[in-house]
C-alpha cells in the first residue's frame, strides 16, 4: 500500500506531571533514530504520546490501518515504563512486523525486562540508530538477528549482539520537520553524547557509550537550519549534552562563532564545575543565555565521595563556589540541583549542603532539590539489595513506583525519604520566587495521594 511505513517510532506517555504553560522538549533520542532512517530513504513516522492521557487505543487504530515493518518504542525513564509495558502486553503485532523497545530504562533493566514483560521478544541495549537501520535493511531475512545492540529471546536463552555507536558525521542533522507538532517543542541539538563521569546515582554511569563531541561548525549549521525551519525571529535552543565544554577548544570555537548569530537564539545547556568554565565564560556572557543547568548535588566532601561525583571533593566544593560567583557576576542564570539525603547522610553532612545553599541563595537563579531515587542502571540500583541487607538504606514505598522499578530511598538512620522530600520543597520555596517554584515543582516526588494539579496550594502549605 502507498501509505505503508518502514518504521514507526513511539514515545509512550509519561507519568510525570507537566504544568500546562510549560512547552515540551523534543525527545532527541527518537528523533535521531527516525532522522537517520529517514535520510537513508525509509518511510518513517513518529508518534509522541508523552503528555497524552491514553495512547494504546490510538496506536492500535493507527497500526490497523496500514502495514509497518518495524515498530520501535522508546522508554527514556521509569515514568513512561508502565505505558510501555501496557503497549507491549496488549498490542497485537502483525506477523509481518517486528516490535522492539529501547531507551535508558530498557538498558538499565537489561534482561530483567524480558522477565517482567513475557510478551516482549526484542530489545536494544545500546544506541538505536545502527540497530534500527540494520533491521530495516534485513528484516524479515534471518540476517536481521545480527543487528548491533539487538537483544532477543531464543527459547529460554537471551541472545545479545554488541552495540555499535555511530559518529555525529554518520548521523547527520536531525530532521525536525518529521517530529509531530515540532513548532510546539523546544529543539535540542546535541553538543556531545555520552558522559565521562561515573556518578553512582546517575543513569549515564555505565560507561558503555563513549563520549562524542560534535564539531562546532556542525552545531552552528544545525542551529541555523532549525532557525529557518521554525521561522521565528529568536529561537530557544537546548544544547544537549551531559557537560558543556568537555572539549574546551570546541566549546570556545562554538561560542566565539555563535556571536555572529546571537540575535537569532536563546540558549540553554548543562555544565560541571570540574571543567575549565573560566576560559569560556567571557564568550558565554556575550550570548543570550536562558539557563545553565549545574548539578552540584552536595556540599559535603563525605557525600560527594560516596556519590563518586569527584575524587577531589574539597576542591570540587570550592570550584562550585567559584562557578556560582562567576556566573552570577556575569549575569548568567544558573539552575542548581542538589540531592538531599544521599546514602549515609548525617546531620553534619546535610547541614553543610543547606548552609551552602542558603549562603548562595541570592546568586542561584533557580534551585531544585530532591530526595534520593534509585533508577535502573545506576550503581545504587545495582547494589540496592546489598545496601538494604547491611542496613545502609531502606526502601520507602510511600509514593514510589516499584512496579516501574523506581525506588525512593530512606538514606540513613538519621533521615527518611519523606523528611528529605519536605526539606527539598522548603529550600526550593526559600530560594525561588513563587512563580519559579510553581514552574519547577515536580509532583512525581510528592507522597502518595497528593494532588498533582494543586501546585499553588502546595506552595502555600
Amino acid at each position: 500500500m502507498e501509505n505503508d511505513l518502514d518504521l514507526v517510532v513511539i514515545n509512550p506517555k509519561s507519568e510525570s506531571f507537566f504544568p500546562a504553560h510549560m512547552k515540551k522538549r523534543t525527545n532527541v533520542g527518537i528523533l535521531s533514530i527516525a532522522s537517520y532512517a529517514h535520510r537513508s530513504g525509509y518511510k518513517v513516522k513518529i508518534l509522541d504520546f508523552e503528555r497524552s492521557h491514553e495512547c494504546l487505543e490510538t496506536i492500535c487504530a493507527f497500526l490497523s490501518s496500514l502495514k509497518v515493518r518495524i515498530i520501535a518504542i522508546n522508554c527514556t525513564s521509569c515514568y513512561s515504563y508502565r505505558s510501555l509495558k501496557t503497549i507491549v502486553t496488549n498490542l497485537k503485532v502483525p506477523a509481518e512486523s517486528l516490535l522492539i523497545v529501547g531507551g535508558q530504562q530498557v538498558i538499565g533493566l537489561r534482561e530483567r525486562i524480558f522477565e517482567d514483560i513475557p510478551q516482549l521478544q526484542f530489545a536494544c541495549f545500546g544506541e538505536g540508530e545502527a540497530t534500527i537501520l540494520h533491521l530495516l535493511s534485513h528484516f524479515p531475512k534471518l540476517e536481521y538477528l545480527n543487528a548491533p545492540g539487538l537483544v532477543y529471546k531464543n527459547g529460554a536463552r537471551i541472545c545479545e549482539s554488541p552495540p555499535k555507536q555511530l559518529s555525529f558525521q554518520e548521523l547527520g542533522s536531525l530532521a525536525y520537520s518529521i517530529y509531530p507538532d515540532y513548532q510546539d517543542t523546544i529543539p535540542t541539538i546535541e553538543e556531545s553524547r555520552g558522559c565521562p563521569f561515573r556518578c553512582a546515582f546517575c543513569i549515564n554511569n555505565s560507561g558503555t557509550i563513549r563520549t562524542m563531541i560534535k564539531p562546532w561548525g556542525n552545531i552552528i549549521q544545525e542551529m541555523l537550519e532549525i532557525h529557518e525551519l521554525y521561522g521565528r525571529q529568536k529561537l530557544l535552543v537546548n544544547l544537549g549534552c551531559s557537560t558543556f565544554g568537555i572539549d574546551e577548544q570546541n566549546a570556545l570555537n562554538l561560542l566565539q562563532n555563535l556571536k555572529a548569530h546571537k540575535e537569532k537564539f536563546v540558549i540553554q545547556t548543562y555544565t560541571r564545575c570540574d571543567i575549565k568554565f573560566e576560559n569560556w565564560i567571557e564568550h558565554l556572557k556575550d550570548l543570550d543565555i536562558s539557563t545553565i543547568y549545574f548539578g552540584m548535588e552536595s556540599a559535603s566532601a563525605q557525600i560527594l565521595r560516596r556519590m563518586r561525583k569527584t575524587n577531589s571533593p574539597r576542591e570540587y566544593v570550592q570550584r562550585s563556589q567559584n562557578l556560582i560567583n562567576l556566573f552570577h557576576a556575569n549575569g548568567i542564570n544558573l539552575w542548581c540541583n542538589f540531592i538531599l539525603g544521599y546514602i549515609g547522610e548525617t546531620p553534619d553532612s546535610l547541614s553543610q549542603t543547606i548552609e551552602f545553599i542558603l549562603r548562595n541563595r541570592r546568586k542561584i537563579g533557580l534551585l531544585t532539590c530532591s530526595p534520593l531515587l534509585a533508577y535502573p542502571g545506576t550503581q545504587i540500583y545495582k547494589n540496592l539489595d546489598k545496601l538494604v541487607e547491611n542496613g545502609s538504606v531502606s526502601i520507602a514505598y510511600s509514593g514510589s513506583m516499584p512496579d516501574a522499578f523506581l525506588y525512593q530511598i530512606n538514606p540513613s538512620v538519621d533521615f527518611s525519604h519523606d523528611q528529605m522530600y519536605a526539606l527539598s520543597r522548603i529550600l526550593s520555596k526559600i530560594v525561588n520566587n513563587q512563580q519559579d517554584f510553581l514552574r519547577l515543582y515536580d509532583p512525581v516526588l510528592r507522597p502518595r495521594g497528593s494532588d498533582p494539579h494543586s501546585a499553588e496550594e502546595n506552595f502555600r502549605q
